[in-house]
């Protein structure tokens, strides 16, 4: 039964009762005939009948809904107790890992997105994939900046087409004919996943004698490591068996009159290179000394061109666009790519895989010392050559 039959049985008790005061009005002082005895009764009957019915109604629908809420309950149990095995099986694997009962294993976006979903502050810290995926977020400029992230279970090149042009409407009169307009593409772009690894060393002693928190530890040495590596390669990588860094994929668009200066005009002709659909979202990207050297700029009314952010952890801006610094991006030197300007979500940044992190006491045996090795398979590539444009000093 439905609610939709409990108000039908509501609505016809309610006119039977009706009916039956009409009655009563009506027969008010007076014997009722042998009819009208009849009829009271049919309409008692009826509203008996109908009283039942509407409780049928109702008790279904509640044994409807009880099931329904119980279903739920299972499922959520069910649920909760999924992600307690697997947040039970990832602390087995790190004390594993801590002992030696585990030799190698991997940690994976999806097990970081499934950990997260855990209300215990502690587990989060110690989701090893998870907080070095931020830790590289955060040290690269790149990524920071609002690169693109890919992420692919496995490693085998991919092939991205490259557009070079976009399709354009036309107003076409009655009757005419509409002319094509096609994007037009360039060569696609090969995306690789170049392995990123690195050992570190930690005596027996430290893992045995302390309270030694390995999840954290993973985290602390596998963010930055990677971090450095991955960094470098996003910006200046020559795509020879590594990434095609931005300032080597990139078009320059601008050279500046100096070897080792730049002027607040040269600063407002860079940023009118780039076309207006990439310049909502451009960020500046240039080397710490580079920045410091622009923040002294004056516009023609004494105001400075560089503009300190007045919010915590906010990045400053030129020209209403925000400042990123990086000491891998070249400084300031005759002939060198200095400086970039643009949306640096056209940069492409892919995890290929699973972080794979494996332990040895045979490597460092005659020393004592546990080695653990990392590997991350990566790669990053310039996907739409306009939405970046390059700043070059003079020969």
């Amino acid at each position: 039964m439905s609610i939709e039959d409990a108000k039908r049985a509501f609505e016809s008790r309610q006119s039977a009762v009706v009916e039956l005061r009409r009655l009563a009005d009506a027969t008010e002082g007076r014997e009722l005939t042998a009819y009208e005895v009849e009829q009271e009764q049919r309409l008692n009957d009826e509203i008996t009948r109908l009283a039942q019915a509407e409780k049928d109604a109702l008790d279904a629908i509640e044994r409807d809904y009880g099931a329904a809420r119980a279903g739920v309950a299972s499922r959520h149990e069910q649920a909760k107790g999924k992600l307690d095995g697997l947040v039970e099986e990832y602390e087995q694997r790190l004390a594993g890992l801590l002992n030696g009962e585990v030799r190698s294993t991997a940690f994976t976006a999806t097990e970081s997105r499934q950990l997260n979903r855990v209300d215990d502050p502690d587990i989060k810290l110690r989701d090893v994939y998870g907080a070095m995926f931020e830790y590289i977020r955060e040290l690269s400029s790149v990524m920071t900046a609002g690169a693109t992230v890919l992420r692919t279970d496995s490693g085998e090149r991919l092939y991205w087409p490259k557009v070079t042009g976009y399709s354009s409407a036309t107003i076409v009169g009655e009757g005419a004919a509409i002319p094509e307009s096609d994007p037009s593409f360039g060569p696609h772009v090969e995306i690789n996943a170049f392995k990123y690894a690195y050992r570190v060393l930690a005596t027996r002693e430290i893992l045995e004698d302390s309270i030694f928190d390995l999840g954290r530890y993973l985290v602390s040495q596998a963010g930055p490591a990677f971090a450095d590596g991955l960094n470098r390669h996003f910006l200046v990588g020559d795509g020879v068996g590594k990434p095609k860094g931005l300032f080597t994929a990139a078009p320059v668009g601008k050279t500046l009159a100096a070897k080792t200066a730049v002027t607040a005009d040269e600063l407002i002709d860079i940023y009118h290179t780039l076309i207006p659909p990439y310049r909502r979202a451009a960020t500046w990207l240039m080397h710490d000394s580079t920045a410091a050297s622009i923040r002294k700029l004056k516009d023609n009314t004494g105001n400075y061109l560089w503009q300190e952010s007045l919010r915590v952890g906010e990045p400053s801006t030129i020209l209403g666009k925000p400042v990123l610094n990086d000491v891998a991006v070249p400084a300031l030197a005759a002939d060198a790519k200095v400086m970039s300007f643009g949306d640096l979500s056209a940069y492409y940044v892919r995890f290929a895989g699973a972080l794979h992190v494996d332990r040895s006491e045979h490597v460092a045996f005659n020393t004592d010392q546990i080695s653990w090795r990392f590997i991350q398979r990566a790669d990053g590539v310039l996907m739409d050559d306009r939405a970046v444009t390059l700043v070059k000093t003079a020969a």
